[in-house]
């Protein structure tokens, strides 16, 4: 069963956070919202700004690679990856399989880029989470692949879908104890999609 997911706002400093999941929260830095398809992730601050959002960079650790060409070159990098991971889901949603490729690729990522993880103290709690302290701009690959493969091998696979609104791409995991979420979100499109139908049974039934 998929753990519940700890509340969080739905906007965070501009990025959409519903995905329940790291993973699909990097897949949902590209959106189609009332102006047409927004990619989110313009520029390496933004990417390090939504590093902050998602609360795997700490402020105070930003790195100063957002004027650098490797920086530059390491976010078109992620983007590309980010869209094979999108195809992929879509793949896997259809009830294909992951394709090697893409593990291969996945594969050669959590190689190249390992995670280090600690358990920290919070009061009388322990929790395990990435140590992340990036020092050359394709270290970011190292959450997002972790949380990639978490995605794939763990969360079971009929939790992740796509908002079933026909113009919405979010994707989330739902976490709900029936598994019986269909929107990215109620505020986004759940509330347009339910008064849309309320209008078209009013438009039928007059005379």
């Amino acid at each position: 069963m998929v753990a519940k997911a700890k509340a969080r706002a739905e906007w965070v400093d501009g990025f959409l956070f519903v995905g329940n999941q790291l993973a699909l929260d990097f897949l949902n830095t590209r959106l189609i919202l009332a102006g047409g398809p927004q990619e989110l992730l313009t520029d390496v601050a933004a990417l390090e700004r939504w590093l902050v959002a998602a609360g795997v960079l700490e402020p105070a650790r930003r790195p100063g690679w957002r004027n650098s060409a490797k920086g530059r070159q390491s976010l078109k990098r992620l983007l590309s990856f980010r869209e094979k991971l999108r195809a992929e889901i879509i793949r896997r949603e259809g009830g294909l399989s992951i394709s090697e490729t893409f593990l291969g690729e996945l594969n050669r990522l959590l190689e190249s880029h390992p995670c280090r993880m600690a358990v920290h103290r919070g009061g009388k709690d322990l929790s395990l989470g990435l140590v992340f302290e990036p020092r050359v701009p394709d270290d970011v690959c190292a959450p997002i692949a972790a949380a990639v493969a978490n995605l794939l091998a763990v969360v079971p696979k009929d939790r992740v879908r796509k908002c079933e609104s026909a113009t919405c791409v979010v994707h989330f995991c739902d976490t709900s104890k029936k598994g019986a979420r269909r929107w990215c979100s109620m505020n986004l499109c759940g509330n347009k999609v339910k008064v849309a139908a309320y209008r078209e049974r009013n438009r039928s039934r007059s005379p």
